[in-house]
């Protein structure tokens, strides 16, 4: 009789793990982009802008951490670090929400890009939750 080893880590979750994060960076280009575009032609409010922009490097940073820590969790079949993956999930679904809803100037293209990016997050939520419980149920099982 052979010995099989049953892996709790999710390919679903890699994979959705990795497009989010060279999305993300995607996502973090063309939003610098808008705002060099806005910058030129559109006249802010006194420190909106460089408020707005500090917001979406405070965004990028958690995104890039939350990205990176979901990975590491999937990858070495740890359900505390999926947890904090979900909870640094919160802020960045407010950041996608402030930047659809709460700037000075909103784009079509902040739309469109935020959309899409609160999809991946969504996605990726419950395959969070799908491989925490498959690996709690991998705990029980050994």
């Amino acid at each position: 009789m052979m010995l099989q080893s049953k892996s709790g880590c999710s390919l679903p979750l890699q994979i959705i793990l990795y497009v989010e994060e060279v999305y993300s960076w995607v996502y973090f280009l063309l939003e610098m982009f808008l705002y060099i575009i806005r910058g030129s032609f559109l006249s802010y409010p006194p420190s909106s802008l460089n408020i707005e922009l500090a917001g979406l490097f405070f965004f990028a940073v958690v995104q890039i951490i939350r990205v990176f820590i979901g990975s590491i969790g999937n990858k070495t079949e740890r359900a505390d670090i999926l947890i904090w993956g979900i909870i640094l999930l919160i802020p960045s679904i407010f950041g996608g929400v402030f930047f659809i809803r709460l700037q000075v100037y909103v784009l079509f293209a902040d739309i469109v890009l935020n959309i899409i990016l609160l999809v991946f997050m969504i996605i990726d939520f419950f395959l969070m939750i799908i491989t925490i419980i498959s690996l709690k149920k991998l705990e029980k099982i050994q």
